[in-house]
């Protein structure tokens, strides 16, 4: 969904795991909110620690920590409305430059042929007569 929101120019706030902070431009396209990350895989620290010690605590500190961060970041857009329009074309550009259809497609081919061309050449003429049959 955060990826429709920039293309309908409506800024994002999440937070700054996974790939969020891939898609979201921090202050120009939207905001991200900060977590405590495990520093891998860009998501909470604790996400595989249910039964750990201690995860009670955090879970509860987590949340507080960002409910803190999202009625400041809301607080923020509130009291300065006339930096939506700023905001709202950066996450058109965002999604219109980052994330179009056409540079999608380009970039998946050219992984397609690096992959192919890291096959055996037996195999690659193999694909290649199935590509030209079909």
């Amino acid at each position: 969904m955060t990826l429709e929101a920039l293309a309908c120019g409506t800024p994002v706030i999440a937070t700054a795991t996974n790939a969020m902070p891939e898609v979201i431009e921090n202050g120009r396209s939207g905001w991200l909110l900060p977590l405590e990350q495990d520093g891998h895989l860009g998501r909470w620290a604790w996400t595989y620690r249910t039964r750990e010690p201690g995860f009670v605590k955090a879970y509860e500190e987590a949340n507080r920590s960002l409910g803190d961060a999202l009625a400041e970041r809301l607080s923020e857009c509130w009291e300065s409305p006339a930096s939506y329009p700023a905001l709202s074309a950066g996450a058109l550009e965002r999604a219109r430059t980052r994330f179009n259809s056409e540079d999608a497609r380009d970039r998946l081919e050219q992984l397609y042929e690096g992959c192919r061309e890291r096959l055996p050449r037996r195999r690659r003429r193999r694909l290649a007569s199935t590509r030209t049959s079909s």
